[in-house]
């Protein structure tokens, strides 16, 4: 009856002691045996191990009398139910589960199948699923023999060379998947209209509450100089005038 957390093993002499009853004589080892329970194995003569008892034991110590599988009447019995249960097909039950039977047992329900999650233990319940695109977006297009590309009008270029609408840049929602329509740009007014409409920039016409859009620095004067020309002034290009 020594081995691993389900299975355990131990060595003892065994002789017949009942017509029902094998006797044991095992050497004191000092293992716990409370609750064993299990098979007594006896080699034959060529060395295969054979079931020839049961047992469960109740006390801390080996039990020294096992119930006997050498008997007519139990092995008798044993031969009976083995052979009727080869006499027909096994009756595979109805199975409730309205989903996804796992290979180790467990149900998976239909909301959870294909939801690209393994809810199974060996991912029985993502097996053949539809294809299902990452997006929707389409790739720019590529512009000559060479390695640019462009998108549409009214779309800007993620990152990855997906095309995406202007109206979805800087909204607070990754949509090009790689985290490009949101950058630090979106953060103030003057860098994110520098980005979605940079037409907008130094066009005489402020577009952010602060003006940024129409400063000198916004539009390129270097730092010792400035702008001369007024917000709304429509009439003239803003001009740099330096400062010494």
């Amino acid at each position: 009856m020594a081995g691993d957390m389900l299975t355990k093993t131990m060595e003892t002499e065994v002789e017949q002691c009942s017509s029902t009853e094998l006797c044991l004589t095992i050497p004191p080892s000092g293992v716990d045996t409370l609750n064993w329970a299990g098979a007594l194995a006896c080699a034959d003569t060529k060395g295969r191990y054979r079931a020839v008892g049961v047992y469960h034991s109740t006390a801390q110590s080996p039990p020294d009398r096992v119930t006997s599988l050498l008997g007519g009447g139990v092995g008798g019995n044993i031969a009976r139910v083995i052979t009727a249960g080869l006499a027909s097909d096994p009756r595979v039950p109805d199975d409730p589960c309205e989903g996804v039977r796992c290979g180790l047992g467990n149900c998976v329900k239909e909301e959870n199948v294909c939801d690209r999650n393994w809810d199974c233990q060996e991912g029985e319940d993502e097996i053949n699923c539809p294809v299902v695109s990452s997006t929707s977006l389409a790739l720019c297009e590529q512009v000559g023999s060479g390695p640019e590309c462009s998108c549409l009008p009214g779309q800007l270029k993620c990152g990855n060379n997906l095309c995406l609408d202007l109206g979805a840049w800087c909204d607070g929602v990754p949509d090009c998947g790689d985290g490009s329509d949101e950058p630090a740009e979106c953060g103030a007014c003057v860098t994110r209209l520098a980005l979605l409409t940079p037409t907008a920039i130094c066009d005489s016409v402020p577009d952010c509450q602060d003006w940024s859009d129409e400063t000198s620095q916004a539009c390129g004067c270097q730092p010792d100089s400035f702008r001369c020309d007024q917000p709304f002034n429509m009439s003239s290009s803003p001009s740099c005038i330096s400062s010494t």
